[in-house]
């Protein structure tokens, strides 16, 4: 299996999960927009700060299970949550449009 093949791949996991959390737990969703910008901008930090810092601390690790510990424990929580906040803010922009155009 290539690179590129196991990045889409992951990506695409990665939004199927995000979408079962979604469809599974949909008390969990913030009702306000503001939430849900919160959650977004939260997402961002955790997907662009966080994750290079974990992943540098990971550093003084051998190099098999360094490497899984960044894909598996801190890139794809980190995907998922930045896929599950874009999925809360689209469904409440959508739902503000709809109930504008009304």
């Amino acid at each position: 299996m290539t690179v590129g093949i196991f990045s889409v791949l992951f990506i695409a996991a990665s939004a199927a999960v995000a979408i079962w959390i979604v469809v599974r737990f949909p008390e969990r969703a913030p009702t306000e927009f503001r939430r849900a910008l919160i959650h977004f901008g939260v997402s961002m930090v955790g997907m662009y700060v966080i994750s290079p810092i974990l992943q540098h601390d990971l550093a003084s690790l051998p190099q098999p299970v360094q490497l899984y510990l960044s894909v598996f424990g801190v890139l794809l929580p980190a995907l998922i949550y930045r896929f599950v906040a874009t999925i809360w803010l689209l469904r409440l922009a959508t739902g503000s449009l709809r109930s504008a155009m009304r």
